[in-house]
């Protein structure tokens, strides 16, 4: 139960069943046996609150509900309200973004598709907003339909008296069929014009908003309806200049409404997955859309604003959806909004909760992809295993996605290797436990720097190295002073022995990869 030397290494234990010898002295400890979810589906059982299914089928396999008892905790990530997030302000700044902290309540992950942010309307300056903000309720009830997908959220917000706090959804039209709160309060769920959602409570209070919710499977990829033009609904016009602008840009592209609805979709998503980043400055012409769009460059956020502006042009009914580390659009075909991924999403997400959650498996996408692009899902994979970083383009710097860094300018663009001159980083590391346990947290402490100096916001990957393999266990991040503090959880497969612990950093624009493992 104790550290047994300065390698890193740790003796995990196993609480065993106790003889009848020591029944007669004293209780008998058991070892933990964690919840089986095909039995629970095959007993349709439900939590012991009664609110949520203790299960649920999804297309990657089985997925058990969310502890409905824990308490929420002043340390993890907590949805509150903010000023942020209204609108949208395109930027000329294309460089690539190597990692962006996310958050990903919902099981099975949907990384990096969490939709939080989403925008329908434009001003003439091509700054995004909601076209009715107006918020109705969301009413709450019902079962799993065909063509469905369910998943778990577990959401954890600062509720406000009286005030609409924005949260996540896995998509558009999300249906809640069960909601349950820990602690328990009286909320309702709202949402906008946009299908923003939000919850409103009467106290003050920090809960965890625990969902059992479904959305059509069509909605999160797979191919659009051939829908008639006179089918698709109504858009608002976009401001004169701008229509001006976005006509001159869908000339260049080759799409009009002479074309047939899915023939000019797919032309668009063409043409804005080719974007690169760039390190290069955008030519000037004055209107940061035809900059954007002509030139080709940018990362997920100048894709996403630049064809939700052409399709609007052409009154195709689309949005910009953003969350911290990815941009992307939506379509409607005259039946369902359909989530359309551009690439150009962050090369690293530093999310913690990425290697306890199962991968939502979604449709096939119906688009191609231009040599050298990848879709979003795509990264956030790779970046489930350690020492590993995604290629292709970007986060967003501005707006509602803020906390990006950029990669080395010797990176080459839209993914690629360089020759890494950055100097490597140094990991220094405190053990706050002085036990582990299998199936309970194991917390660390330590410092990041480079050449002496901290190393900010910097990703660390934590894992077991166990027969010469490396078992993910989860990942922390560095503050403003290259600190970091935080757990992960020694999963309960692993064998009790000793092993060894290994961290790992990519670094940044200044730390180079660092790693720390069997070196006293």
């Amino acid at each position: 139960m104790s550290l047994l030397s300065s390698r890193l290494s740790w003796v995990i234990l196993l609480v065993t069943t106790a003889t009848a010898t020591t029944l007669a002295a004293g209780p008998m400890l058991h070892e933990y046996i964690p919840p089986d979810p095909r039995e629970d589906l095959q007993l349709g059982a439900t939590t012991t609150v009664g609110d949520l299914p203790a299960a649920i089928e999804t297309p990657g396999g089985p997925v058990s509900a969310p502890d409905p008892f824990r308490l929420p905790s002043l340390s993890e990530k907590a949805y509150s309200r903010s000023v942020d997030g209204n609108t949208f302000i395109p930027d000329r700044d294309t460089r690539p973004v190597t990692q962006v902290d996310y958050d990903d309540p919902f099981a099975p992950s949907v990384a990096p598709f969490k939709r939080l942010y989403a925008f329908d309307a434009v001003t003439s300056s091509a700054s995004f907003f909601v076209g009715h903000p107006e918020l109705e309720r969301v009413p709450v009830g019902g079962n799993l339909q065909p063509g469905e997908d369910p998943f778990y959220g577990d959401i954890t917000v600062d509720l406000v008296p009286g005030e609409a706090i924005r949260i996540p959804t896995v998509g558009p039209r999300m249906r809640i069929l069960k909601l349950h709160t820990v602690p328990q309060t009286s909320l309702e769920v709202l949402r906008d014009g946009a299908d923003n959602y939000f919850v409103r409570g009467l106290t003050r209070q920090r809960v965890r908003v625990l969902l059992h919710a479904s959305i059509p499977r069509a909605s999160l990829g797979g191919p659009l309806n051939d829908a008639l033009w006179g089918d698709l609904p109504l858009v608002t016009p976009l401001p004169a200049g701008l229509q001006v602008a976005a006509e001159e840009v869908n000339r260049q592209i080759g799409v009009s409404r002479a074309q047939s609805f899915h023939e000019v979709v797919e032309r668009l998503v063409g043409y804005y997955r080719s974007f690169i980043a760039s390190e290069a400055p955008l030519p000037v012409r004055g209107n940061v859309f035809l900059d954007v769009a002509l030139a080709k460059k940018g990362v997920c956020r100048h894709r996403a604003f630049s064809f939700v502006i052409s399709a609007l042009a052409l009154r195709i009914p689309a949005r910009m959806v953003t969350n911290e580390a990815h941009a992307w659009v939506e379509v409607h075909d005259g039946t369902l909004w359909h989530r359309i991924d551009l690439g150009g999403a962050a090369m690293n997400f530093n999310d913690s909760s990425a290697q306890e959650q199962p991968v939502y498996t979604p449709p096939a996408d119906p688009f191609p992809w231009p040599p050298g692009a990848g879709p979003g899902d795509e990264l956030a994979r790779r970046n489930r295993s350690p020492g590993t970083t995604g290629s292709g383009g970007a986060g967003s710097r501005s707006g509602p996605a803020s906390s990006a860094v950029p990669v080395a300018s010797a990176a080459t663009t839209g993914g690629g290797s360089f020759e890494d001159e950055r100097p490597p980083s140094r990991i220094a590391l405190s053990f706050l436990d002085r036990e582990v346990i299998r199936n309970q947290a194991l917390h660390l402490e330590g410092r990041v720097e480079s050449s002496g100096a901290p190393c900010p916001h910097v990703r660390l990957d934590v894992a077991l190295v166990l027969e010469n393999a490396e078992v993910p266990l989860g990942a922390l991040a560095t503050d403003d002073e290259g600190r970091f503090q935080g757990a992960v959880v020694i999963p309960s497969t692993i064998r009790v022995g000793e092993h060894e612990l290994v961290l790992s950093t990519p670094g940044d624009l200044r730390c180079g990869r660092g790693r720390l493992g069997d070196a006293p």
